[in-house]
This record gives C-alpha cells, structure tokens and sequence, in this order.
C-alpha cells in the first residue's frame, strides 16, 4: 500500500512551485496584455481576451514555471519508478535528500534539468489547454448564471480543463518519463538510450506504435481532473475573498 504514495512529498513540492509560479503570474501577464480582463476570480464573456492572447499568457506561465520545478519534477519520477516491483531502470534513492545528492554527485548541477525540454514542452501546451478551458468555462457559467455559480463555474471549468490538459499532455508525460528515468552513462553523463525528447517520441512510435504515447491517459486524468477542480475551486475562492477586500462595494 505504501507503495502507492512513493514520491509523495517530491510530488506535492513540485506541484506547490510549478502551481504557484503559473497561476500565480498568469493574471498580471494577461492583465498586461488584455486591458479588458479583470482576473480569473470574474471575468465575463465579454471581457474575454482573445483566444491567442490567452493562449500565449498561459504558455509563458507553463514553461517558467516548467524551469523553475524541474529539479523536483525529476526527483518526483525517478522516486515513483524506483522499488522492487518496478520494471526496468530504477536508481533506488530513499528519499528527496538522499536523491537530490545523488543526482549533484552523479549527474552535476545541470542534472537536475535532465528532461527539462520536453518538461516545458508538456507544461506549455497542458498550460496552454488548461488555464485558456477553465477560462472560455468559466466566462460562459458566469455570463449565463451570474455570480452566484462562480464555484460551481471554477468546478466545471476546473474538470474540463483537466482533461483538455491530459489529452494534450499525455504523450509528453510517457516521453519525460521514459527520458529522466533512463540509466545515465558515467562517462558522458547523458541518457544510455534516449538522446532527447523527440529521438525517444520517433523510437516510441516506430517500436511500440502511436497508440503508445496514450498509456496511462485513464489515470492521468484521473489524477488531473481531481487536481484542477480543487486547485481553480480554492484558487478562486481566495481570488475572490482578496477582491472583496480589495473592491468592498462591487459585486464579485
């Protein structure tokens, strides 16, 4: 049983840091770019920036936040694939600090960015589905309801916005994966069996075949749409408490 919690604490850290730095940017970015837009927490339809416009706000956010949790996001996989039943490599770390010295030791600074391309790559585009869903959601409930569903709009949009991110993300997360859990040579201190994100997608495909790159969608979006429900559903209402604070005599 314990089994199915390995990594947890990797796990949470890296979606702490990865949330806080793409959420947390997303509304200055966009406010900067959309004079119209007025936030997450109740923006209408008809203050809805154009589709690119949020698009590209979103994706900006996913690759810096991408970057920056990376570090974690590698000592997350390796953890998870790692004990007795797993298949193939496992590099047996026994915990967050022993695996953090390990890959210093072994692999040298930059080895924490190992995968780091196709990480912003997924986090880009699943940003790009996620945060421009839960919006085009979000803005219809409200337009049509008013404020009075703003949760039940963060919690439509949260899981719709799931699963545009998994279909998006899902054959970047099996490539990643496959990418920072491969065994390192020591001499050169890269991958002994892929080379880079699209060598290993290429090989994937030809060996395995495209349907592949969608093993393990069922429980990606298991665990995504859960995540995003209650992320945008606590997120918004924090948003909308600080805008109350903020704007006491609007109606939000």
């Amino acid at each position: 049983m314990s089994g199915m919690y390995r990594g947890l604490s990797a796990a949470v850290m890296r979606e702490a840091s990865l949330n806080t730095v793409r959420l947390g940017l997303f509304d200055p970015v966009m406010m900067a770019m959309h004079a119209g837009y007025h936030g997450m927490h109740g923006s209408s339809s008809s203050e809805l920036p154009p589709l690119w416009k949020r698009a590209a706000a979103a994706m900006a956010c996913g690759a810096v936040g991408s970057v920056l949790s990376n570090p974690l996001e590698l000592i997350k996989c390796r953890l998870q694939c790692a004990g007795e039943s797993a298949r193939g490599h496992t590099f047996g770390y026994k915990g967050v600090s022993d695996a953090a010295q390990s890959i210093y030791r072994a692999e040298g600074i930059s080895g924490f960015w190992n995968g780091s391309s196709v990480f912003v790559l997924r986090n880009l585009v699943g940003t790009g589905a996620n945060l421009t869903t839960f919006l085009a959601v979000k803005s219809y409930i409200l337009s049509r309801y008013g404020s009075d569903a703003a949760i039940a709009s963060d919690v439509v949009g949260g899981l719709a916005s799931g699963f545009a991110a998994s279909v998006v993300m899902c054959p970047l997360d099996m490539i990643k994966t496959r990418l920072q859990n491969q065994p390192i040579d020591p001499k050169t201190g890269r991958g002994a069996i892929y080379c880079g994100w699209l060598q290993a997608m290429t090989r994937v495909v030809s060996t395995e075949g495209a349907a592949a790159l969608y093993q393990g969608f069922t429980s990606l979006f298991f665990r995504t749409g859960p995540h995003y429900v209650l992320t945008f559903t606590i997120f918004g209402i924090l948003q909308r408490a600080a805008a109350r604070a903020r704007y006491p005599d609007e109606s939000l």
